[in-house]
């Protein structure tokens, strides 16, 4: 307990420090733009460095101390930390994007060498199970998808970091007794918490930036990943954990569809999320909307533990993804009660 409270005050500290260089860039850039006359245009945050930092620190901890926590995850003769390099590449690349926006090129590709190196991350089970090529391709295209998805989430505040706690939470019950799997949720839960409490409130002070969102997407798949390798070599899959993230992936999923449908730019800005539509369109109070997103994900995630549900589990995934998709469709069809909502959502 001891060590969470101290890992929770660097970390706010960290953020702190962030907020104040951030905002001398921000002065300084305007000075310079208004001095030269050119359109001042404010950077983007990228306060979520700290989700990526998290576990970075957590590796230099355990290093420092003599302890390797990734020798043996999967077997005893595979070394399981190059996926650190793939969260290191797209790092490197979003924060990049987030102060100075980069071509679809480079930023797809550093998530195609990321995911690249989360295949040989698990590369044995894969090798042992000899899971096809299709199957593969199509898992790299949900992954991908994935870190996008979670990308989206940047858009009002609260939402990343609560969907964050959301997500981390379920994965440590399906992890079991993997102290490697535990030891990287209770390092970042202390940074989510302590970014949820510049993030999470009507005037953010600061946003996750693509840094943040991308990462913490990459190391969920990391995390979830790792879950599902170790219970395949007991030969028991759990597939149905997708349900973890089924919330987000009906909102994302569906808008994408209908986007694609009006022959609009998928990757232009845009309100027509659920959520987008709650707080841009309705009025709601975006803290609000992020606190029952996540509220509605963690239900939905801990019942699907329960002895009952795991007898017909995939009956339940079905449910859910249907019960998900009657809510987005309703919640879009509500007409706009305001222009521009009366929140300070970004």
């Amino acid at each position: 307990m001891k060590d969470i409270i101290m890992f929770l005050a660097t970390f706010m500290l960290i953020i702190l420090l962030w907020i104040f260089v951030e905002r001398s860039y921000i002065l300084l850039v305007k000075y310079i733009q208004k001095r030269k006359q050119i359109p001042v245009d404010n950077p983007p945050s990228g306060g979520g460095f700290v989700f990526p930092l998290s576990v970075f620190l957590l590796y230099a901890l355990m290093y420092s101390s003599g302890y390797a926590p990734v020798t043996q995850i999967l077997a005893s003769n595979e070394p399981c930390d190059i996926w650190l390099l793939g969260l290191l590449v797209v790092c490197c690349v979003s924060g990049l994007d987030d102060y100075r926006p980069q071509p679809i090129i480079p930023r797809l590709g550093a998530q195609i060498v990321a995911i690249g190196l989360l295949f040989w991350q698990f590369s044995y089970v894969l090798d042992n199970t000899l899971v096809p090529w299709w199957a593969v391709t199509i898992a790299a295209v949900f992954m991908i998808g994935f870190l996008n998805m979670w990308n989206f989430m940047d858009g009002i505040n609260g939402i990343t970091g609560c969907m964050t706690l959301a997500s981390l939470i379920p994965l440590l019950v399906l992890s079991g007794p993997s102290v490697y799997l535990w030891g990287i949720p209770a390092m970042m839960i202390p940074a989510t918490i302590a970014f949820l409490g510049f993030n999470c409130r009507k005037k953010a002070a600061c946003y996750a930036g693509d840094i943040g969102a991308i990462s913490i997407a990459y190391i969920l798949l990391f995390l979830w990943g790792s879950s599902l390798c170790l219970r395949w070599e007991f030969e028991v899959p759990a597939w149905w954990s997708v349900v973890f993230f089924s919330v987000y992936i009906v909102d994302a999923g569906w808008t994408i569809v209908l986007r694609l449908s009006r022959h609009e730019n998928i990757f232009k800005p845009h309100l027509n999320h659920a959520y987008q539509h709650l707080c841009h369109r309705r009025g709601w109070n975006p803290v609000a909307v992020s606190v029952g997103y996540s509220v509605a994900q963690l239900g939905i995630s801990l019942a699907a533990f329960a002895e009952p549900v795991q007898e017909c589990i995939y009956w339940y995934v079905a449910g859910v993804f249907v019960v998900l998709t009657g809510a987005y469709f309703y919640i879009i069809s509500r007409p706009a009660t305001v222009e521009v909502s009366p929140t300070y959502a970004r």
